[in-house]
């Protein structure tokens, strides 16, 4: 079931807006998705840039479980920067 978020400070800069705003919002951005005047190609440059900011987190949780206790090291020198070369494993 869709439960909006209370406090909107609490989500991060790179979430899209209409996620938590209500059904309504879902709706307008469903019908300006299915409309023939909608950019296909610029949205998707745009959800590519957007996804490559991200991690495989399905990736990052395997290799953490199963290089246990080397896992837990790595990460704690890791640096926090997400462009580091260690982040960049899980894309």
């Amino acid at each position: 079931m869709f439960r909006p978020v209370k406090n909107r400070s609490a989500l991060q800069e790179s979430e899209p807006t209409w996620i938590s705003g209500g059904v309504e919002e879902c709706i307008d951005k469903a019908e300006e998705l299915a409309s023939p005047t909608f950019n296909r190609e610029a949205y998707a440059k745009r959800h590519a840039a957007w996804l490559a900011t991200k991690i495989d987190c399905t990736g990052f949780l395997t290799w953490f479980i199963e290089e246990w206790p080397k896992s837990g090291e790595a990460m704690k020198a890791a640096p926090k920067d997400a462009g580091s070369e260690f982040w960049k494993k899980f894309k």
